[in-house]
């Protein structure tokens, strides 16, 4: 990827987390949502424009560089493998989710049963994964993508289906941080894509505030579950009743 595709890119997951479209892009420089559309599927930006769109998502384009340079290191996704070897040590996958989730090592002691030199191991083992990059004094940096995903089906997802899925959908919803809602109706194929793009920048939406987060200690944040589903879906009590199709006739044989 050339340098100006991938500073292009960057842009678009910073425009992503923070739900800015290209219509709000196009009002804020002037021009037509088409002509921003351009712009980008070109990537073709005056450097005035590139700043203007910087401005607008409150970062600076030397920011915008360093978040470029430091994609170009970074992995969106474990191997099946990597991931197996997470799954079949509960320890390994516990530190690995602190340290996505941007906790120290101190307060990864503080809150859990693990002595300093194991925790020290698990950390080198996320190393060698490729999950962090270990630090002198044992601090660390990420080495994922902000878009870091599991693989769908994979290791990790099929385990935190079977461990953690049940357990938090049948939980208490009715807390003050806590809401629940189930939706079912009748959309168009563009209605339902809409919704698609809506659940993906909701996901970015989320990715962001992990990173905004991250300056606060562990202690003044909460561990939150958001589940976000959406299919085709027509539910076996209506599908039982449907009528059957008729018959096409079609010519009769000579």
């Amino acid at each position: 990827m050339s340098e100006t595709r991938a500073l292009i890119e960057a842009l678009k997951r910073r425009l992503r987390a923070q739900r800015v479209t290209y219509r709000e892009v196009a009002a804020h420089l002037g021009l037509s949502e088409a002509s921003v559309k351009r712009m980008f599927s070109r990537a073709d930006f005056r450097l005035d424009r590139l700043e203007a769109i910087c401005s607008l998502i409150g970062c600076t384009l030397s920011e915008l560089v360093q978040e470029m340079e430091a994609a170009r290191h970074r992995v969106a996704r474990l191997s099946e493998e990597q991931e197996q070897e997470l799954v079949a040590d509960p320890r390994l996958m516990l530190v690995a989710y602190c340290v996505l989730n941007h906790w120290s090592m101190d307060e990864i002691l503080e809150h859990y049963a693990l002595e300093r030199h194991e925790l020290t191991r698990l950390l080198v083992r996320l190393d060698r994964l490729r999950l962090i990059e270990l630090l002198p004094g044992d601090r660390v940096r990420l080495r994922v993508t902000p878009d870091f995903r599991w693989i769908p089906g994979g290791p990790v997802e099929r385990n935190l289906r079977r461990r953690v899925h049940e357990e938090f959908m049948a939980g208490d919803f009715s807390g003050p941080l806590a809401e629940r809602r189930f939706l079912i109706g009748h959309l168009s194929p563009a209605a339902i894509e809409r919704l698609r793009q809506g659940v993906e920048a909701l996901a970015a939406e989320f990715q962001a505030h992990l990173q905004a987060d991250a300056r606060l200690p562990a202690a003044a944040r909460a561990h939150v579950g958001l589940s976000m589903m959406i299919r085709p879906c027509e539910l076996s009590l209506f599908a039982d009743l449907r009528r059957p199709l008729k018959r096409r006739m079609g010519p009769r044989p000579d």
